[in-house]
């Protein structure tokens, strides 16, 4: 899980450097990451997050893969290598 800062700078930089590359980052919030590049995300509609439901951003095929509900769904399903 990242830090408040964490997610600012996450997203700040993921959306400057990897945005020339893969499309859509800006209607992703990044909050955590798995340590292999990929990212959780919840999805941004309209300048607001649309739901608690979490995805999993993969950087190798810039997709989106539904991991969990919300984040105590996160947490649980991280920690028991299910998300």
């Amino acid at each position: 899980m990242f830090s408040v800062q964490q997610i600012v700078e996450t997203n700040l930089d993921s959306r400057r450097i990897l945005g020339e590359v893969y499309g859509g980052l800006d209607r992703l919030l990044f909050v955590a990451g798995n340590g292999c590049g990929d990212y959780y995300s919840y999805k941004i509609e309209d300048g607001e997050i649309s739901s608690t439901a979490l995805y999993r951003w993969d950087h190798e095929e810039n997709s989106i893969t539904l991991v969990a509900s919300d984040l105590a769904d996160l947490i649980d399903k991280y920690y028991t290598d299910q998300a």
